[in-house]
């Protein structure tokens, strides 16, 4: 639970995902592969975790009174 790893995706492929949703993810034949190759390959788990982080950082998000 301290390390920041691809557990989470292997943990997927063994049925043990937390919520429906997650477990979805390798059931969908859509998403599947996607969990194969981070459950099997760190580093392309970590280089589109970074490129996800850079595109979350350029959303406008309202805060305040204009946010939800």
């Amino acid at each position: 639970p301290d390390l920041f790893d691809k557990k989470y995706y292997m943990d997927l492929r063994n049925g043990e995902g937390l919520l429906t949703s997650d477990q979805d993810l390798y059931s969908d034949s859509r998403t599947r592969h996607i969990v194969n190759n981070f459950a099997i390959n760190q580093s392309s788990f970590f280089h589109h975790f970074a490129l996800s982080m850079l595109k979350m950082v350029q959303l406008d998000v309202l805060t305040g009174s204009e946010g939800e």
